[in-house]
């Protein structure tokens, strides 16, 4: 069995292209703590880290096929959380106003309503979503976003290291974010889900 610990970070990136999941874990658990703390650094605020990592991550998986680093792994990584970092910045009105519709969608959909099912429904539809992700990845999901589980109970329930559920979490954010990519409405209660509610 290989030992990805060992493997310099150009090794872990041809790896990584050729889709090999075990070198894309190993690069998270290495530069994950680094680029936390320079994320944290810029914003000092841990959801917006939470949701830079995530971001950079997934779409450092996401894009594996067509990755072309020019530059050490380690380079490509602090720039790309100083991109999304200047991306969050651009975009805060835009997330007050996506906030403001939410708003302004769910009183409209609890008007009449009782609140109990409307919440049912919704966990209802992040369910099913969960539920097409591959592996364990919907399970972890679940277990986090739906049962409030700790990344550490959910680590020590199903035998796996912290931050691999860290890992799986941010990519079944990923993949549910691109499935309802186009429901303005849907992805706000993805956001809804991905803080904790």
């Amino acid at each position: 069995m290989k030992n990805y610990s060992e493997y310099t970070d150009e090794q872990l990136a041809v790896a990584l292209t050729q889709g090999d999941v075990r070198a894309f874990n190993e690069l998270y658990d290495r530069y994950y703590s680094i680029l936390y703390a320079v994320a944290f650094k810029l914003t000092a605020d841990e959801m917006q880290v939470e949701d830079i990592l995530q971001d950079i991550f997934a779409s450092l998986w996401d894009g594996k096929d067509r990755l072309q680093i020019t530059q050490s792994i380690s380079g490509y990584l602090f720039k790309a959380v100083r991109y999304q970092f200047f991306k969050l910045v651009a975009s805060n009105k835009l997330k007050r106003d996506l906030f403001n519709q939410l708003a302004q969608a769910v009183n409209t959909l609890t008007a009449g309503a009782d609140t109990a099912v409307c919440y049912q429904d919704l966990q209802s539809v992040i369910e099913t979503l969960a539920g097409q992700l591959p592996g364990n990845m919907g399970e972890i999901f679940i277990k986090s976003r739906i049962h409030q589980f700790s990344n550490q109970e959910i680590a020590e329930e199903l035998g796996l290291n912290e931050k691999t559920v860290r890992n799986q979490l941010s990519l079944a954010n990923q993949h549910i974010r691109a499935k309802l990519r186009g429901s303005v409405y849907m992805l706000a209660i993805l956001e809804v889900f991905h803080q904790g509610l």
